[in-house]
């Protein structure tokens, strides 16, 4: 399986693309949706950020 990178700055296009890709059954990873998800309150690597660089980083 061939993996692909989709970057690029805001309003280039890549949820364009990536719709594009699901409706021709490509999986398509939201790496935004990914670390939001590792990141959670209460989650390892939430904790360890905050281990790392401490409470003032949270708002």
């Amino acid at each position: 399986m061939k993996w692909i990178g989709l970057t690029g700055g805001i309003a280039s296009g890549k949820s364009t693309v990536a719709k594009f890709f699901e409706e021709f059954n490509i999986p398509v990873i939201g790496a935004d949706q990914v670390s939001h998800n590792l990141t959670r309150k209460n989650q390892e690597a939430f904790k360890e950020i905050v281990r790392s660089f401490g409470n003032h980083i949270l708002s």
